[in-house]
């Protein structure tokens, strides 16, 4: 056997995974062969660490950017394969300073430029105690390095091209062009070549994320089915549960399976190689899925958002997904408001604080569409309030943030607040109207967001029954009842069941309540 081979099989030689007669054979040759005698200690440490927060040297391994050795791709592969964050923070944060140097003659350039951005997209640069900032500074030297792969390479492998596309596409992910990352990331996963199956699986990972923000939640749902199919195979547990949370939102969205089960059964695998960052993820899910069985549950969802707050802050304090979190207290602690009396103005005032809070971290970011659902979530609570003229002036911004970005979700969500700031408000009845309507058209181009479809046609139903247009508002309620889930018993159901009351009862002056207001 020769080192080549040894290189391909030693991996599942770590696992107990090969042939007696096949293992004895790989060991005869470790005995006399140093280089792959330090290879299988290196994949030992990674398989089996005895402190997996001890510091390891790569003084070996590391021979600088001009020698990049089969040994660190294979080491850094099994590390991000295996969960192995803190150790893969070591190692990428010693090679992150060179990123932008690399030569694209040097063998193995392209595949550590790959692990890289697949480390940096999966959140690894919190483990390095990386600031967001250098993290997007050497995201730009991954840019760099690969322009002049693409720039000096007329006749690349068709390896070295898959490896391109999956770097670009990664990259276009991180900046939230979702366009761009599906369609490099499409072109990777369609190449027929023998690559790492963390890698493949990671790539069709990425490709069911860019699905999930384009509110496609079928492709979502399939593309990160295959992606766990790919890991479980390999044996890569860990990362399977990683994939799993992707999975486990589609079921979600789409109403289907038993998404809390997925949620849970997928935390102990990342707590055991501390993956505070998706257990998060996970918690968080779990508190949005809780907050929809009805105002019973709302105090659990919320400690649910706060342990979630609580695993994100051990890794960045101004991570994008505390943001996102905390959107998701404040608008759960606008919910309890409604539902306890005395409590309710200091309850609004956290929810305002947590808002502002999430505000920053987004702008930070440049994501706009969680500052714009800060602008919504903060209508909202004028709205509880009676503020009708500055929850629309919030609703406004949002939705032309929502067309400047082209964001269909975020322009349905603008439009339903402005939709209900003009019924509740007595505006005009035709202005009314034409913001349900645009509501329902822009959540429609949102694809598959059914939930957020339902919402908009109970906006459109309150505004067609304050006008007199019981007709149309029924139809309205037909159309949402077909979309919501009948176990979910939170806010959007009881608007639609207050909808209901008030066309059956046919009584245009009696006044309707709608999340804790009378409409008129």
């Amino acid at each position: 056997m020769n080192c080549d081979t040894v290189e391909v099989q030693i991996i599942e030689y770590v696992n107990g995974a090969l042939p007696r007669d096949v293992a004895k054979e790989l060991e005869e040759h470790l005995n006399d062969c140093p280089k792959c005698q330090r290879l299988h200690v290196l994949l030992q440490q990674v398989r089996s660490p005895n402190d997996p927060e001890a510091e390891r040297d790569w003084g070996e391994l590391l021979a600088g950017v001009d020698k990049l050795t089969d040994e660190l791709v294979t080491t850094a592969q099994e590390l991000l394969a295996r969960r192995e964050m803190g150790a893969a923070a070591e190692l990428f944060h010693l090679l992150s300073v060179e990123l932008a140097s690399l030569d694209p003659e040097v063998k193995n350039a392209l595949p550590i430029l790959n692990l890289y951005c697949q480390w940096l997209d999966s959140g690894g640069y919190t483990h390095a105690g990386m600031a967001i900032d250098v993290a997007m500074s050497n995201l730009n030297n991954v840019e760099t390095a690969i322009r002049k792969f693409v720039s000096t390479n007329d006749d690349l492998r068709v390896s070295d091209q898959a490896h391109i596309w999956i770097v670009q596409g990664l990259v276009a992910l991180i900046r939230e062009e979702y366009d761009e990352a599906l369609g490099k990331l499409a072109m990777a996963a369609d190449v027929r070549v023998p690559l790492h199956p963390a890698t493949v699986a990671y790539t069709r990972n990425a490709i069911a994320r860019c699905y999930r923000k384009k509110q496609d939640f079928r492709n979502a749902k399939q593309h990160s089915a295959l992606a766990i199919a790919i890991t479980l195979e390999a044996g890569y547990a860990e990362l399977a549960a990683v994939f799993q949370l992707t999975y486990a939102w589609a079921c979600f969205e789409l109403n289907e399976g038993n998404p809390a089960a997925l949620f849970n059964a997928a935390i102990p695998a990342l707590d055991s190689v501390h993956d505070r960052f998706n257990i998060g993820n996970a918690l968080s899910a779990l508190g949005r899925i809780t907050r929809r069985a009805g105002p019973a549950h709302y105090c659990e969802a919320k400690k649910l958002f706060e342990k979630a707050l609580v695993q994100y802050s051990e890794c960045d304090a101004v991570h994008g997904n505390i943001a996102r979190v905390y959107t998701s207290i404040a608008f759960t602690k606008r919910l309890m408001a409604k539902e306890l009396g005395n409590d309710a103005d200091a309850l609004r005032s956290e929810a305002s604080y947590d808002l502002q809070r999430a505000e920053d971290i987004y702008a930070s970011h440049k994501q706009h569409r969680g500052v714009g659902m800060c602008y919504v979530y903060s209508a909202y609570l004028l709205i509880d309030i009676e503020d009708f003229r500055t929850a629309a002036k919030k609703a406004r911004t949002a939705f032309e943030l929502g067309r400047e970005n082209k964001d269909e979700a975020l322009m349905a969500r603008a439009r339903i607040v402005q939709t209900l700031t003009s019924t509740l408000s007595n505006g005009t009845e035709k202005a009314a109207m034409r913001l349900g309507r645009s509501a329902v058209a822009h959540a429609k181009r949102a694809l598959q967001n059914r939930r957020l479809l339902a919402r908009s046609y109970i906006a459109y139903g309150l505004a067609a029954v304050n006008t007199n247009n019981v007709g149309l508002a029924a139809h309205a309620c037909r159309k949402a009842t077909k979309l919501l889930n009948p176990r979910e018993r939170d806010y959007v159901f009881q608007d639609l069941e207050a909808l209901k009351a008030r066309i059956s009862s046919n009584i245009i002056t009696e006044p309707l309540s709608i999340s804790g207001l009378k409409l008129v």
